[in-house]
């Protein structure tokens, strides 16, 4: 496999965002090969698996991208400043009410690394407590929903998962509860 050498050569971005685009131009080790790239540039977030009695508490929620309602696990980019453990702590009460103490490690994820540097800290959290959600004047509506973490490819199967960071992280909390309950 060639490695590359990536030299930037422009960024586009858009105002009030927290995205960029950014173009590369790649040139081979041994120069006998060029490339020019688009990138979208992300801050990168955290994503939390909640469980309650082998159920993942998500949210369903309206993604203009894909023109469809979706059924994540609750996540959200990071801020400036902001660790993967506040932003999943900070998600968490956001999305679904939630406050915890208690996070796991799961995994990290890039979702669409062809294109992006997008990437998310996964957690899992067995131990958490309820509170008032609050209402968020940026955020479109969700509603909160609980999945069983042992229908999870039937629900894939089914066109019902289509976000990865969801299906990745369920799998691993599932994966980390059989482990742990052996």
């Amino acid at each position: 496999m060639k490695k590359y050498d990536a030299e930037r050569v422009r960024i586009y971005s858009i105002d009030n965002s927290f995205l960029a685009i950014e173009e590369l131009a790649l040139m081979s080790h041994d120069g006998a090969e060029s490339y020019v790239r688009h990138v979208v540039r992300h801050p990168g977030g955290a994503a939390v698996v909640p469980i309650i009695d082998r159920q993942a508490v998500c949210v369903e929620q309206y993604r203009p991208a894909i023109s469809r309602i979706t059924v994540e696990i609750p996540a959200g980019k990071r801020n400036p400043g902001e660790s993967s453990l506040q932003v999943a702590r900070r998600e968490l009460v956001e999305e679904v009410g939630i406050v915890t103490e208690e996070l796991a490690w799961l995994c990290r994820i890039n979702a669409a690394p062809c294109m992006s540097d997008w990437s998310a800290d996964v957690f899992i959290s067995e131990e958490f407590q309820w509170v008032t959600k609050p209402q968020l004047a940026d955020e479109l509506p969700t509603d909160v929903r609980l999945v069983d973490l042992d229908n999870v490819e039937m629900m894939v199967e089914r066109g019902e998962l289509v976000d990865s960071k969801t299906i990745v992280g369920l799998l691993m909390a599932r994966a980390r509860l059989d482990t742990h309950s052996m």
